[in-house]
């Protein structure tokens, strides 16, 4: 046991329950006892290191919104603030207990319980349940109490929260809206979410690798995925000429922006593949770190944002990635 939690071990543990306790980091507070298990390769205290650390994180949790359950409608909310840390935590988790599995396998299951939880959680709220309409009240409350907050700094002439909004638009439909807009963007959102903390992880722990640049370059979506593709804009596509029901609407936009995600990775492995091969030694992490930098321009980012998702989506017909001879011969072993 002592070989298991060793001095790094509890360190990064404590790291982690740390940053899970903080706004923005807590979204990404399994970094810490990732990194070092992809540094390690005893996949045993691995698991136990990982295990550990997301028990912790949840108990530290439930103990802060333990209050919230005893108000009517706070059962949701306390809900959703579990979630927001069982979701990189499970994906932790499953990230390393299927080390040496393809990337793609390893990814689609770090996925799956974010997705599905999210997915349930807003059916739920979207329910006739007594729960779920007094968690709905709550949210309605928090968007009508931030829109004032807001008229009073941007429009203080403004007389009502109303006069911020479009005519015959209320908070309700608003929050409606916006809730409509996520479940047609919740695996997008998952697999954003998801990736940025398994491949900052991976970076960190062997960015400077030439296996690991090998690895990503060497990436690709099978031919057929470009069906998938096709299928989610053709549905996205038809809707602003048809009338679609909302279900069909909410899985067509999964699914276009789910594949643009999986397009973007491709296209971000052909960029690794082409520079690696015109600037030997160009490593993963000095890309990421560049691509991630442009993303904060504004219209630079549609360089990363279209740019990428597009030659990914190109490489169905265009062959971008020839033979490499660096990335043959290269030992990986």
């Amino acid at each position: 046991m002592t070989r298991v939690l060793d001095r790094k071990a509890m360190l990064a543990i404590g790291a982690s329950v740390l940053m899970s306790l903080m706004g923005i980091p807590r979204f990404v507070f399994p970094l810490p006892v990732l990194v070092l298990a992809l540094r390690r390769h005893c996949r045993r205290e691995n698991r136990i290191m990982v295990i550990v650390t997301v028990a912790v994180a949840l108990m530290v949790d439930v103990f802060k919104v333990r209050e919230v359950f005893f108000v009517h409608g706070g059962a949701g909310i306390a809900g959703m603030e579990v979630l927001i840390s069982m979701i990189p935590g499970v994906a932790a988790i499953i990230w390393v207990m299927t080390a040496g599995r393809r990337m793609f396998v390893r990814f689609s299951g770090s996925c799956i319980f974010g997705v599905l939880s999210l997915m349930f959680f807003s059916l739920w709220l979207t329910g006739t349940s007594d729960g779920a309409g007094a968690t709905r009240e709550i949210m309605v409350e928090a968007v009508r109490q931030g829109l004032h907050a807001m008229s009073a700094t941007l429009s203080p002439g403004a007389s009502s929260v109303q006069d911020l909004l479009p005519a015959g638009f209320s908070v309700e439909m608003m929050v409606q809206a916006a809730g409509l807009v996520f479940m047609a963007l919740l695996v997008p959102m998952v697999m954003l979410w998801v990736g940025f903390i398994v491949f900052l992880a991976e970076n960190i722990a062997r960015g400077k690798n030439p296996e690991w640049t090998a690895q990503v370059a060497r990436w690709r979506l099978p031919q057929w995925f470009v069906w998938i593709f096709l299928v989610g804009f053709a549905v996205v596509l038809g809707s602003r000429f048809v009338t679609m029901p909302v279900a069909v609407l909410v899985a067509g936009g999964n699914t276009l922006m789910a594949a643009c995600v999986l397009y973007m990775v491709q296209g971000f492995a052909i960029l690794v593949f082409q520079v690696s091969a015109r600037i030997p030694g160009t490593g993963v992490q000095g890309l990421f770190i560049r691509c991630g930098l442009l993303c904060l321009f504004p219209l630079v980012n549609a360089v990363v944002m279209l740019g990428l998702p597009l030659v990914g989506i190109l490489e169905t017909w265009i062959e971008f990635r020839k033979t490499n001879k660096e990335f043959e011969n290269e030992n990986h072993s």
